[in-house]
């Protein structure tokens, strides 16, 4: 399926947006700024977001599917599902560990019973890609989210 066709078969679900989405949107709205846009990410790919002005950066790995990814590139989506990771090491059922690579300077977690949203706006577009899973990685991660949901 095409994006255009499952645009065309989804874009009224994409108006419609549950009241954590409607605060997304409009955050997106007053807190837009000319010049920057999302670049066409994918499931799997880290990048830092900063969620509020006090807050630190994190790294979030994207996890919503990669249709909701190219709605958001294309403006027709403002809200990315996505998981944390965090440096501090507690392991457990509900973490996955992954190891420092590429632009991710420590081994850390993704805190996966922690699935949230995020603004398109709030991520740090400009820091580029931190790192990427591997399809072996998104399957872990996806058998620890199945058990939590």
């Amino acid at each position: 399926m095409t994006y255009e066709e499952w645009f065309e078969k989804n874009k009224n679900s994409l108006k419609c947006k549950p009241r954590s989405q409607q605060f997304s949107f409009a955050d997106f709205i007053e807190n837009s700024y000319e010049g920057i846009s999302p670049i066409n990410f994918k499931k799997g790919e880290i990048y830092y977001a900063k969620i509020t002005k006090k807050s630190k950066k994190r790294p979030f790995v994207i996890w919503q599917n990669n249709f909701l990814n190219e709605a958001c590139f294309r403006g027709d989506y403002h809200s990315v599902i996505v998981l944390p990771l965090s440096s501090q090491l507690v392991g457990g059922e509900m973490r996955y560990r992954i190891e420092a690579r590429a632009n991710l300077p420590k081994t850390s977690e993704i805190v996966c019973n922690a699935i949230g949203i995020v603004a398109v706006n709030k991520f740090l577009w400009d820091r580029g890609l931190i790192a990427k899973l591997t399809q072996k990685e998104i399957e872990e991660v996806k058998k620890i989210i199945d058990f939590i949901l």
